[in-house]
């Protein structure tokens, strides 16, 4: 249950980037701003490197035929394998700046093949007087520089580009001097129009992100969300993502399924879930198993407080009955309440991966249940997940992962304290309807936000009183 105010939705800038990688010399494509001479796009510096990328709708799925066969038709090759890597968003930080959402794809070339540059300078919508140019490099060789090189000499980037670059150099660490044949074979299959296994913390499910952990006999799945239209891609998911022997073990006891709170796009693949796995468990809060008809097996559990989580996945003192146990992974179930009275979110100790049901979402902030969302709890609970837990990784149930939780969750608590500030203001100056502050507060919204912005309102009055800041 998210929203994302006009303002966060036209900050958020969606892209492809393409990896053109030469297997044969280990060299990587990248664009860069000449040194010698000021860029036409006053705002990126000299010495700037990064991927080709074109602008695009937030979609996982490419068809390389239409995008890619302009860059070699020239030549009448055959285009290379590609590869989806995966996603990284720019973190929030501000609502007035720029954030970019990045689709990154390895395009796999044994060193036979040549791009046509002037394809891919349209591609890219580079100018006739843009000063970048294009190099082959060795990732190593460009993270050295990114990280080692005296300053006045140092490479830029942006960390998304120092991120994916570093991925590429481990997977050139683990393949030695790669085929083509070895490198498809580490990264899967290749993508086609019509494949459906692209598969992670994106939205497969065309309504939440389906989390998956598998190891030894037992796995679990977080959120299995799947409305009507993502029915076909979920059923996919289960019968080759989870282990056959946890399928066919005793009608699947061995998949432990978790709910992070009440609302139903959480939920709505379950029925397939008891299909495939019908001796599953269902673990969630007791009100949220009490909306919830199925035939699994529920576990109720409410979560245990800060006060008792420890980031010591050896430590005794969280109740067994607030862990959930996957191989060697340790899942604590930590009460979060704020979204809503019932919200629950998973920690797992050794990674620090917070998963975050909708505490945390990919842009924008999470819009908290009129009816059992509570401000100041969600505030609390926001700032003991920084002081407690520390996470490394967030995992929110929409939108793309986060790898800079503690940056965002305080910039939440920012956020929220700035609308409070305004909506106090605002109520001592005599506007105490909630249409009225809304005029104040929230000028120029898009008015199919008025009625999500004064929930909101009420919320925060609702903190006020508790705080008693007003009567």
């Amino acid at each position: 249950m998210t929203t994302t105010s006009s303002t966060s939705q036209s900050n958020v800038i969606s892209w492809k980037s393409f990896i053109f990688f030469d297997q044969r010399h280990n060299q990587c494509l990248y664009i860069k701003e000449r040194a010698d001479q000021t860029s036409t796009h006053s705002s990126i510096p000299p010495n700037f490197y990064g991927f080709p990328s074109i602008p695009n709708q937030v979609n996982n799925n490419i068809d390389q035929q239409q995008t890619l066969q302009p860059l070699f038709q020239q030549q009448q090759q055959k285009i290379p394998g590609v590869f989806y890597l995966g996603r990284l968003c720019t973190p929030f930080y501000l609502p007035q700046l720029k954030r970019d959402d990045c689709s990154y794809y390895i395009v796999l070339m044994d060193g036979t093949e040549s791009l046509d540059l002037n394809s891919l300078n349209k591609l890219v919508n580079k100018s006739d007087d843009d000063t970048s140019s294009y190099s082959w490099l060795h990732p190593a060789e460009v993270i050295n520089r990114f990280q080692n090189a005296p300053v006045s000499d140092r490479w830029l980037s942006t960390p998304e580009t120092q991120r994916i670059t570093g991925l590429v150099a481990d997977l050139l660490k683990v393949l030695g001097s790669p085929s083509a044949a070895t490198a498809q074979e580490q990264l899967g299959k290749p993508i086609t129009p019509e494949n459906d296994d692209i598969v992670g913390v994106q939205t497969p499910l065309l309504s939440t992100n389906l989390i998956v952990c598998c190891d030894g006999d037992s796995a679990l799945i977080v959120d299995p969300g799947a409305n009507q239209s993502g029915h076909h891609h979920f059923e996919n998911i289960l019968l080759t993502r989870i282990p056959e022997h946890v399928r066919t073990t005793d009608g699947g006891r061995n998949l432990k399924v978790f709910i992070t709170h009440e609302h139903k796009d959480h939920w709505e693949g379950l029925p397939l879930v008891e299909k495939h796995f019908p001796n599953a468990s269902l673990v969630a809060h007791p009100e949220c198993l009490e909306l919830i008809q199925t035939t699994l097996t529920k576990v109720s559990v409410s979560g245990a407080p800060f006060s008792s989580v420890s980031v010591d996945s050896n430590a005794a003192n969280v109740d067994s009955g607030n862990r959930i146990v996957i191989g060697r992974y340790t899942f604590d179930i930590v009460s979060t309440p704020g979204h809503t009275s019932n919200s629950l979110c998973l920690f797992e100790t050794t990674s620090r991966t917070l998963v975050a049901g909708d505490h945390i979402v990919g842009w924008g902030s999470s819009v908290l249940d009129h009816n059992s969302g509570n401000m100041k709890q969600y505030l609390h609970t926001t700032q003991s997940m920084i002081d407690v837990l520390k996470p490394s990784i967030a995992l929110p149930a929409h939108g793309p992962s986060n790898y800079e939780p503690i940056t965002l969750l305080q910039n939440y608590i920012k956020h929220r304290l700035v609308r409070e500030k305004a909506i106090l203001q605002a109520y001592r100056d005599g506007n105490t309807t909630l249409q009225d502050i809304l005029s104040i507060v929230y000028k120029d919204l898009d008015p199919k936000l008025n009625q999500a912005a004064m929930m909101n309102i009420r919320l925060h009055l609702d903190k006020l009183k508790e705080d008693q800041e007003i009567q």
